[in-house]
């Protein structure tokens, strides 16, 4: 397996949705601000004003991490290994001499025509050690990385929707888009408990 860069040569991706969501935390950021002064306003008189403090520096720091996590996402190709920086901080790496194939799955996106790229790095064992969603990284990105190294990729010619993608290769997907209905009730419960505290807190002072 040969390298298409040269020696020291770094290619690094970052994902599309890092700046779409940093602009959207910041102006989650701004939009807090007028209803979080009138919080501040109602509650001063009462003393409650410490909870809203509180509860408004939790906010700010669940959004000011999530840009932080965001702006580290990404892939790193060079001629001896893959690093990938994941959203919650891990960094994991792959050597290149370990890849075997790579597989490129068309996949229906929903009800609409368009359909995402779905790209899996293999190993010698079938195993995935990369995954890429174009939806996530975009044509330009997901072309980068199959251009780093000299291997055999296997394309599926006709697009299969996200059913057929979890019966057909189940084993190369993340454990929670094989379970899709479990994934959203941890997320729905996650939510609950991050919100229900927050929502009580500023109840008892308003």
């Amino acid at each position: 397996m040969q390298a298409h860069m040269g020696v020291g040569e770094v290619v690094t991706l970052r994902p599309l949705f890092a700046s779409v969501a940093r602009r959207a935390n910041l102006s989650a950021l701004l939009a807090l601000t007028p209803p979080f002064a009138a919080l501040y306003f109602l509650t001063w008189a009462s003393g409650g004003a410490l909870v809203v403090l509180i509860v408004n520096a939790i906010v700010v720091a669940i959004l000011v991490g999530g840009i932080a996590r965001m702006a580290a996402v990404r892939v790193a190709f060079s001629q001896d290994e893959i690093v990938e920086r994941g959203y919650l901080g891990g960094v994991h790496s792959t050597p290149a001499a370990e890849l075997a194939s790579v597989l490129v799955v068309p996949v229906n996106s929903g009800r609409s025509l368009a359909t995402n790229t779905h790209v899996f790095f293999l190993d010698r064992d079938g195993r995935t050690r990369l995954r890429l969603r174009g939806q996530y990284w975009g044509d330009a990105m997901i072309a980068r990385a199959l251009d780093a190294y000299d291997l055999p990729i296997e394309r599926l010619t006709e697009p299969i929707t996200r059913s057929e993608l979890r019966h057909r290769f189940g084993v190369n997907l993340y454990w929670y888009e094989r379970h899709p209905a479990l994934t959203y009730l941890i997320g729905g419960a996650a939510v609950l408990v991050i919100t229900a505290p927050l929502i009580a807190a500023l109840n008892s002072v308003i």
